[in-house]
Formats: structure tokens, C-alpha cells, sequence
């Protein structure tokens, strides 16, 4: 199994609708393309080879981290089965 705690501001939480920076718009909107891009590809990779994903997102662990704990949890108890 393997957990990402993505960055909301970095990896574009879909949950906070981050604005993005009033400067330099034309290299922050390549920016966060390519990190979206990444971390698509590399779930992808990974699912490929039989890995189990989970991304947790920076809010959801700052709201509930004792929710976000669960998660894991269950997802480890059933690749136990």
C-alpha cells in the first residue's frame, strides 16, 4: 500500500478550490500541471504493479486527522484478508 499526503496548494486539492497566485499566473498554471500530471502517472505506476493507493489531501488531515487514521486502517486490515 502506499499513502500520499498531497499538499492542497501544491497538488491542486480538489476539496479548497485554492486560487491561484495573482502573479506569474502563466508559470504557476504550468506548474500545477505538471505536478497533477506526476502524480497521475505515478498512481498509475503503481497501480500497475499491484500497489494499493491512497491520497489523502493536507485538509482532510487537518480536519479529521483521526478520520484520515481510519482510512489507513481499514485499507491495511483488507490487504490483510
Amino acid at each position: 500500500m502506499a499513502v500520499f499526503v498531497n499538499g492542497c496548494f501544491w497538488h491542486r486539492c480538489p476539496h479548497c478550490g485554492q486560487a491561484l497566485p495573482k502573479s506569474h499566473t502563466d508559470f504557476w498554471q504550468r506548474k500545477f500541471q505538471l505536478n497533477q500530471e506526476r502524480d497521475q502517472r505515478k498512481r498509475q505506476e503503481l497501480e500497475e504493479t499491484g500497489w494499493t493507493v491512497l491520497v489523502l489531501w493536507e485538509c482532510e488531515v487537518r480536519t479529521s486527522a483521526a478520520a484520515c487514521a481510519l482510512r489507513v486502517a481499514d485499507l491495511v486490515k483488507g490487504s490483510q484478508s
